[in-house]
């Protein structure tokens, strides 16, 4: 049987009211974490390996902006788009680099773990007791 709650108190009211917000919000940055691994997770899993650095270097970012919250998959390190996109034969120091192929681990990644990513973030959020 539902039942209403009044509260007289406007100021008690505004502290449960940010409350709520602040709850959402984590569990909204919660939810979206979780999605983010399993793309992580699978980027770590297809990055080509030569030293290990850019592979360890592919980590969560978060943060909130005004329409809610944001969390990237990536790496920070200079060289990443080279991998990724690869990089043609050219001239370093006098010397002729043969090139790279493209690695195109963060792309495939994305694209094969995209459903489950987002599947993982709808469970997360009606665990909390969000509907949507």
């Amino acid at each position: 049987m539902p039942f209403d709650v009044k509260l007289d108190d406007a100021e008690l009211q505004r502290a449960l009211k940010r409350l709520t917000l602040k709850l959402g919000k984590k569990v909204t940055m919660d939810a979206m974490k979780s999605g983010a691994r399993v793309i992580q997770k699978e980027m770590k899993a297809q990055v080509p390996v030569r030293t290990g650095k850019l592979k360890k270097s592919i980590k969560l970012k978060q943060r909130r902006t005004f329409e809610g919250v944001e969390v990237s998959v990536g790496s920070s390190l200079w060289y990443v788009h080279l991998v990724e996109f690869g990089v043609r034969p050219h001239k370093v120091q006098g010397r002729q680099h043969p090139g790279a192929k493209p690695g195109a681990f963060m792309r495939t990644a994305f694209d094969e773990k995209v459903d489950e990513a987002v599947d993982t973030i709808k469970t997360k959020l009606r665990e909390a007791g969000i509907k949507g």
